[in-house]
């Protein structure tokens, strides 16, 4: 997930749950465009970074939120 640092965004993408872009549009733009470019010319590494923001969202699902809370 790519998205600007408003809302809860940055804490999750500082838990690996996503990366942040700038909030400018034509920084935003040129940011995505960039990025997206780099992770398909780049298989392998766009591979780790799902599987990593894969295994991160999961501590965020709200079956181990409770879970967590709850001890």
């Amino acid at each position: 997930m790519i998205s600007t640092p408003v809302g809860d965004f940055p804490l999750r993408a500082s838990q690996g749950v996503g990366i942040i872009a700038p909030i400018e549009s034509h920084k935003y733009k040129k940011f995505v465009i960039e990025t997206l470019r780099y992770y398909k010319d780049n298989h392998d590494i766009f591979k780790e970074k799902c599987r990593d923001i894969q295994n991160a969202a999961r501590q965020l699902d709200w079956q181990n939120v409770i879970a967590i809370g709850s001890s």
